[in-house]
Protein backbone atom coordinates (compact mmCIF):
# COMPACT_ATOMS: atom_id res chain seq x y z
CA UNK A 1 0.00 0.00 0.00
CA UNK A 2 1.49 3.58 -0.81
CA UNK A 3 2.87 4.83 2.53
CA UNK A 4 2.46 8.81 1.07
CA UNK A 5 -1.38 9.01 1.57
CA UNK A 6 -3.63 8.69 4.76
CA UNK A 7 -6.48 6.04 4.72
CA UNK A 8 -9.71 5.78 6.61
CA UNK A 9 -9.76 2.66 7.08
CA UNK A 10 -6.49 -0.59 7.51
CA UNK A 11 -7.61 -3.87 8.03
CA UNK A 12 -4.48 -6.15 9.46
CA UNK A 13 -6.29 -9.39 10.04
CA UNK A 14 -4.10 -12.34 11.38
CA UNK A 15 -1.19 -10.41 9.69
CA UNK A 16 1.39 -8.24 12.15
CA UNK A 17 2.00 -11.29 14.21
CA UNK A 18 3.83 -12.65 10.96
CA UNK A 19 6.21 -9.49 10.62
CA UNK A 20 9.48 -10.20 13.05
CA UNK A 21 8.82 -9.57 16.55
CA UNK A 22 11.52 -6.89 16.60
CA UNK A 23 9.69 -4.85 14.18
CA UNK A 24 5.82 -5.00 15.06
CA UNK A 25 5.71 -2.13 17.49
CA UNK A 26 7.60 0.26 14.86
CA UNK A 27 4.84 -1.70 12.22
CA UNK A 28 2.20 -1.10 14.41
CA UNK A 29 2.82 2.68 14.99
CA UNK A 30 2.87 3.48 11.23
CA UNK A 31 -0.30 1.73 10.45
CA UNK A 32 -1.86 4.49 13.45
CA UNK A 33 0.27 6.97 11.67
CA UNK A 34 -1.09 6.14 8.19
CA UNK A 35 -4.56 6.95 9.59
CA UNK A 36 -6.87 9.93 8.83
CA UNK A 37 -8.04 12.06 11.28
CA UNK A 38 -11.13 9.69 12.45
CA UNK A 39 -9.52 6.82 10.79
CA UNK A 40 -9.98 3.60 12.00
CA UNK A 41 -7.29 0.56 12.12
CA UNK A 42 -8.61 -3.01 13.00
CA UNK A 43 -6.10 -6.04 14.21
CA UNK A 44 -5.61 -8.82 15.59
CA UNK A 45 -3.24 -10.41 17.88
CA UNK A 46 -2.82 -13.18 20.37
CA UNK A 47 -3.08 -12.47 24.07
CA UNK A 48 0.20 -13.61 25.40
CA UNK A 49 3.50 -11.86 24.26
CA UNK A 50 6.14 -14.69 22.49
CA UNK A 51 7.45 -16.35 19.88
CA UNK A 52 5.47 -19.48 18.89
CA UNK A 53 5.70 -22.18 15.94
CA UNK A 54 3.50 -24.30 14.68
CA UNK A 55 2.71 -25.61 11.29
CA UNK A 56 -0.18 -24.93 8.96
CA UNK A 57 -1.05 -27.08 5.80
CA UNK A 58 2.20 -28.95 6.60
CA UNK A 59 4.37 -26.15 6.87
CA UNK A 60 6.16 -24.99 9.63
CA UNK A 61 6.52 -21.37 10.36
CA UNK A 62 7.23 -18.73 13.07
CA UNK A 63 5.39 -15.89 14.40
CA UNK A 64 5.42 -13.83 17.62
CA UNK A 65 2.93 -11.28 19.12
CA UNK A 66 3.82 -8.19 21.87
CA UNK A 67 0.42 -9.52 23.67
CA UNK A 68 -2.72 -7.67 23.95
CA UNK A 69 -1.05 -5.14 26.57
CA UNK A 70 2.40 -4.10 24.92
CA UNK A 71 -0.27 -3.28 21.57
CA UNK A 72 -2.45 -1.04 23.88
CA UNK A 73 0.44 0.57 25.53
CA UNK A 74 1.88 1.58 21.52
CA UNK A 75 -1.48 2.66 20.35
CA UNK A 76 -2.16 5.00 23.50
CA UNK A 77 1.60 6.31 22.71
CA UNK A 78 0.88 6.46 19.07
CA UNK A 79 -2.57 8.92 19.65
CA UNK A 80 -5.17 6.26 18.46
CA UNK A 81 -7.70 5.10 21.13
CA UNK A 82 -9.28 1.80 21.62
CA UNK A 83 -12.97 1.34 20.05
CA UNK A 84 -13.08 -2.73 20.73
CA UNK A 85 -11.10 -4.93 22.18
CA UNK A 86 -12.77 -8.82 22.05
CA UNK A 87 -11.45 -12.51 22.37
CA UNK A 88 -12.49 -13.59 18.95
CA UNK A 89 -11.61 -17.02 19.16
CA UNK A 90 -12.80 -17.95 22.88
CA UNK A 91 -10.49 -19.59 25.05
CA UNK A 92 -7.47 -19.30 22.07
CA UNK A 93 -6.10 -15.97 23.13
CA UNK A 94 -6.89 -14.32 19.52
CA UNK A 95 -7.80 -10.94 19.89
CA UNK A 96 -9.51 -8.50 17.93
CA UNK A 97 -8.71 -4.78 18.40
CA UNK A 98 -10.62 -1.54 16.60
CA UNK A 99 -8.05 1.27 16.91
CA UNK A 100 -9.81 5.13 16.14
CA UNK A 101 -7.04 7.96 15.17
CA UNK A 102 -7.82 11.00 17.17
Amino acid sequence: MPLNQSYDLIIAWDSIFHAPLSQQAAATVKMCNLLTPGGRLLFTCWAYEGKVSGKMEGVFFEYGTLGYQGYLDIMNEAGCKLILLEEDQYSSGHMVFIWQKV
